[in-house]
């Protein structure tokens, strides 16, 4: 919910991400899940007002993540925030180690914060790029991974300024969609059997 706040209201949006860096701070996995997807929407709404967060994201924290979804999120932050983040190429190398098990979703974000990195560092990222997109191409079934793979490859080879140029253009702005599943009318039919077990089946 500390999210949606700060999504929906633009002065709460300080004390939110003061919120998230304590959290961060914390050792539980799932509240440190939660607050990476949480800063993740956050950074992509409010941009350079909410970078303070980039200095919670080391590699103690890395270490930490294991939920998927989280992970996709911490990988879109050190990919997209890569030259505000002074050891970003060590901390994307993390994950191309242990690319062939992750999940697809995940792999996909590799390649791009490994991609992102590379076209802002390319002097000390040059090794993992081809090794992340070697892992991406050859040796994955997944047609959407293995695609995206080869995609950047030839990006790379044929046009390295065209590349960076559409890698890390302008993306478009975060929008917070309030939406809900649940009709009205099943709303009211929900609350007039709360009581009964019906409800928990709704």
């Amino acid at each position: 919910y500390m999210g949606y706040i700060a999504y929906k209201f633009e002065k709460s949006y300080e004390i939110c991400v003061e919120c998230l860096i304590e959290i961060l701070d914390c050792s539980q996995e799932t509240s440190i899940s939660e607050a990476i997807c949480v800063s993740r929407d956050v950074m992509r709404k409010y941009k350079g007002k909410s970078l303070d967060l980039l200095k919670k994201f080391t590699s103690d924290l890395c270490k930490m993540v294991v939920d998927p979804e989280a992970k996709c999120a911490l990988l879109f932050i050190l990919g997209e925030f890569n030259s505000k983040i002074k050891d970003s190429t060590s901390l994307i190398k993390s994950f191309v180690e242990t690319f062939s098990e992750e999940n697809d979703s995940v792999k996909c974000q590799i390649l791009n914060a490994v991609v992102k990195n590379f076209v802002n560092k390319p002097d000390e990222s040059e090794e993992i790029v081809k090794e992340c997109l070697q892992k991406g191409g050859k040796e994955t079934e997944n047609p959407d991974v293995r695609d995206r793979a080869y995609i950047y490859w030839r990006l790379l080879e044929n046009d390295p300024d065209l590349a960076k140029e559409m890698i890390m253009g302008e993306k478009p702005a975060f929008e917070y969609l309030e939406q809900s599943n649940i009709t009205p009318e099943l709303a009211n039919d929900i609350i007039e059997n709360m009581t009964n077990i019906s409800a928990v089946y709704h």
